[in-house]
Order: structure tokens, then sequence, then C-alpha cells
């Protein structure tokens, strides 16, 4: 369940991490996904696996070793999946782009997420899959 000012919270998170640039297994779209879960409804849903990579190859193998096929299989293990006509603010996304699946936090029309610069946005009609969030 969200948090009564879960709003506020996440827009705190955004703001304060509009600059970071993404970083494998510290700061990359599971990191900031699971940060925003947690500020949202304060459950942390990777205190299993967090740090458990530091490169793309590495989540790959969290992701397998933990016996997924994909990141958005593993996201929907913990997290209920939505259908995407449904997803609203606060809700996850998966999409898929050119360096492979990467998952993001819904804000409006675009879906946020750690990017080489700080946070990206990419168009909410690009998510192949959606989970709701409390």
């Amino acid at each position: 369940m969200r948090r009564e000012d879960w709003e506020q919270r996440l827009s705190s998170l955004c703001i304060d991490k509009s600059e970071v640039p993404h970083v494998w297994g510290e700061w990359d779209c599971v990191i900031f996904c699971a940060m925003a879960v947690e500020e949202m409804t304060g459950e942390n849903l990777i205190a299993d696996i967090k740090g458990a990579w530091t490169s793309k190859i590495g989540a790959a193998r969290v992701i397998k070793n933990n016996g997924f096929d994909s990141l958005g299989d593993m996201v929907a293990d913990r997290l209920k999946e939505k259908p995407l006509p449904f997803i609203k603010r606060g809700d996850v996304v998966l999409c898929d782009g050119p360096d492979g699946e990467f998952i993001g936090i819904v804000m409006g029309h675009f879906s946020v997420g750690p990017g080489p610069t700080g946070l990206a946005s990419v168009p909410i009609d690009q998510a192949i899959r959606g989970f709701e969030v409390g």
C-alpha cells in the first residue's frame, strides 16, 4: 500500500537524484525503481540482491541465478503485473531499449530512470510490460 505522502516522496527522490549518472549496481534502473518503491510504500524489494552486481553481465547473472529468464520476469515476481492501459503515476514499466531491457517509474506520459548524465525519460508508449506499486 502506498504511503499517504508517496507523491511528495517520489518527487523528492527524482529531484535529489536527477543528475546522478548510471552506474551498474550503484545507480541503475533496478536500484532506482527499488528506491522509488521503498519511498512510496516502505517496502524494500531488493534487500536480498542489492549489491550483487557491478556490471551489465553481473546483473544478468543475478537474474539467471535467481531463476528468472529476464528482468521483466524478476520484476513480476516482486510486483503484481498490470495491463499497460491501466498503469499510473508511480507504477513500474519495463521497456526494451538498444542496450536491452530496463525498468522505469511512470511519471505521467513518460517513465524515468538513470541515464548516462542523470535521470532520463522514455515515452510511456514504449513500455512492454507494466507492474503495480501498492
